[in-house]
């Protein structure tokens, strides 16, 4: 479980340097023609679609860890048990 939980916390660390990085590196690009300005638009208007997207992703993961433990919770330890007749 606290692997999972670390793997979270770094997809988190991740998305946020990646974003980051993305938006740094776009701002300081300066267009000089209106074919780069578009491109430039583009470019950000799809980073910040797959950034948001990428949110979500942490959402599920977090609740498919959550379902996981309380499925988990429920189990029992000796596994699955077979009634003999």
């Amino acid at each position: 479980m606290e692997g999972n939980i670390i793997s979270v916390v770094t997809l988190i660390v991740v998305i946020a340097v990646g974003a980051l990085v993305t938006y740094e590196v776009l701002g300081s690009l300066t267009p000089s023609s209106t074919e780069e300005n578009q491109v430039l638009t583009n470019l950000r208007s799809r980073g910040q679609t797959a950034f948001n997207l990428m949110a979500v992703l942490v959402i599920v993961l977090v609740a498919v860890l959550i379902i996981g433990a309380v499925v988990g919770a429920f189990r029992s330890p000796a596994g699955p048990t077979t009634a003999t007749i």
